[in-house]
């Protein structure tokens, strides 16, 4: 059956939640590692929504290079991302380009993200997508999300710093959209009218952006599931052990944590790189953390000395009281290197002030007391280096620390009553078991994985290893916009994966389903492989003419082709050009 786009309430009854044994095995093709977007985006994917190029609604895409080549094939963008060829293929006129193509992502999600939002750098009110939806229920696939964070949206919905919800976020509201309800359409349910353009969302509804997600769209039966993932092995080829303890709660609405097990031939990481804060040296451990958010903090009138030099320490000091005292340490250098740097006044003023901040500290660095003059609950202690910490003699739960300044030869001494440090974050693959890791080759840094760790791995192949792939900032690009392309990807090469295998074993369509022992729908027949668009010919249509396309003589040989293709839906090529907009 293929129809467009989706149907909610024909898909999933909106209470509807997974169910897990209590004991023994349960069976999926896809496991996915963590429930932030590019997870969400994936399991939409592999919903059975795929993504064809769609030259008509809005006209051809801007890029007329790329334009002509996305022409070549039936529009699948599936069958386009076959193989690291194909979208080397693809993107190698990018440097080139009269578009800002970013120079610093991963070529795949540049390619996803201006198909989604093209020239939106330049046009952000103009830009409209070039990729159509097109529901097809033969190309589900049986998967489930597991995530550590409470429901959908991983870190957006933990808040794990708990700093004020109220702050806006960095991108604006288009860049954090996914396909099949996008902000705007949050937007106008929540407040029942159109939102503008340059919105930047606070925090709070972005968090319930994506906790609404999955309803919307029809995924609660593959999203609804809080687990933590502790141990994934590889048991064949594409065959993987991964054991969870689900988080749920029993009598008296206490927590409790369930064991079981998962077998299935895909694991795809997106568990992020962001979920561990580095923590604070020795010394510092004995002051009590401070949470922002909150107006409880014991002695609350102490100063509190935050570390870091990011937005992360940017956001702490926006969201402490107003009548809070700040000390606040950080690196400098005579560049004034710091992540706030490129925050405009005009865009980003909260954060173009904390930067003020720290310049003017940094300039007169030299003083004990910076900028106390213009800022008296703020003092900027640029590269300070802290000596001590002790208790102080006649004050319970207030610290004495002691500084050493770089210009300065004498120690400064400050109380504080409370410590934000934000000088990084870090992932965790260390669920992955040895042989898996040393495949990846992080046996020896698992437990502190940077966006750098899989980078040049996913740049060659998203497929980092046999049957296990890796999506989101795990591929080296923390945007949630550049989050798609290696989804897509993984999407594609899921589905081919198992129409080999069911041509291998000889598997029937009307079989699937029993021979996979699925307790859903989420999959039935995909049939046939294909080949490489890079490997195939790339003459095809020649443009755009009246409204529709005009076929060179190559493309006649792009019929029986289409008719064999498995992960594309199989509509016809020529007759189905009325295409609808996808959102």
């Amino acid at each position: 059956m293929t129809r467009d786009y989706f149907d909610t309430a024909s898909d999933i009854s909106p209470n509807h939640s997974p169910s897990y044994p209590s004991c023994g095995v349960l069976n999926k093709d896809t496991v996915i590692i963590g429930n932030g977007p590019a997870a969400l985006f994936l399991s939409f994917l592999l919903h059975g929504n795929i993504p064809y190029y769609d030259p008509i609604t809005h006209g051809p895409h801007p890029d007329p290079v790329l334009h002509r080549k996305l022409l070549g094939t039936s529009g699948c963008l599936y069958e386009f991302l076959q193989s690291p060829e194909d979208v080397s293929y693809l993107t190698e006129h990018f440097p080139a380009s009269q578009l800002p193509y970013s120079t610093q992502a991963q070529r795949i999600n540049v390619l996803l993200d201006t198909l989604l939002r093209p020239n939106a750098d330049l046009e952000i009110d103009e830009c409209k997508p070039r990729i159509r939806w097109v529901k097809d229920d033969t190309k589900r696939v049986d998967h489930l999300v597991i995530g550590a964070a409470p429901q959908a949206g991983g870190q957006w919905s933990e808040n794990p710093i708990a700093t004020s919800l109220d702050i806006s976020t960095l991108s604006y509201a288009d860049m954090l959209s996914l396909p099949g309800y996008t902000f705007f359409d949050h937007y106008r349910k929540l407040y029942g009218e159109d939102m503008p353009v340059f919105t930047r969302p606070t925090r709070r509804d972005v968090s319930t952006y994506y906790a609404q997600y999955p309803k919307e769209t029809g995924m609660l039966s593959s999203t609804g599931l809080c687990g933590y993932v502790y141990q994934v092995e590889r048991t064949g080829d594409l065959e993987f052990i991964v054991k969870v303890l689900h988080s749920s709660k029993g009598a008296g609405q206490l927590q409790t944590l369930v064991p079981y097990t998962l077998r299935c031939k895909h694991v795809v990481l997106a568990s992020g790189i962001f979920t561990r804060l580095l923590s604070p040296p020795p010394h510092l451990l004995q002051i009590p953390e401070y949470v922002a958010s909150k107006t409880d903090n014991s002695n609350c009138n102490a100063p509190v000395l935050v570390v870091g030099s990011g937005f992360t320490a940017a956001d702490t000091l926006l969201s402490a009281h107003s009548n809070q005292q700040i000390i606040h340490v950080y690196k400098w250098d005579h560049t004034g290197s710091s992540p706030l740097k490129g925050c405009h006044s005009s865009a980003y003023p909260e954060y173009a002030m904390i930067y003020r901040k720290m310049k003017l500290a940094g300039f007169s660095s030299a003083t004990i007391n910076p900028i106390v003059s213009e800022q008296p609950l703020y003092e900027g202690f640029p590269n300070a280096e802290v000596i001590s910490v002790t208790p102080h003699p006649g004050i319970p739960d207030l610290f004495e620390v002691t500084f050493k300044l770089p210009e300065c030869s004498t120690p400064v001494i400050r109380q504080v009553g409370h410590l934000a440090y934000f000088v990084g974050r870090r992932g965790d693959l260390s669920y992955l078991s040895q042989q898996i890791q040393a495949e990846l080759g992080i046996s020896h840094t698992a437990g502190c994985i940077s966006g750098d760790t899989l980078r040049a791995r996913v740049a060659a192949d998203a497929e980092v290893t046999k049957g296990i792939f890796a999506i989101g900032s795990l591929a080296g690009d923390s945007l949630v916009k550049f989050g798609f392309g290696s989804g897509t990807y993984a999407a594609g090469r899921i589905l081919y994966d198992i129409s080999r295998m069911s041509a291998i074993d000889g598997v029937s369509v009307s079989e699937v389903h029993q021979v996979r022992d699925c307790k859903s729908d989420d999959i039935t027949d995909i049939s046939l492989s294909l080949p490489s668009l890079a490997s195939s010919s790339r003459s095809g249509a020649s443009g755009i003419t009246d409204g529709g396309l005009k076929f060179s003589s190559a493309m006649e040989g792009w019929s029986e082709r289409n008719r064999k293709m498995s992960t594309c839906s199989t509509l016809p090529f020529a007759s189905d050009l009325s295409f609808s907009s996808a959102y």
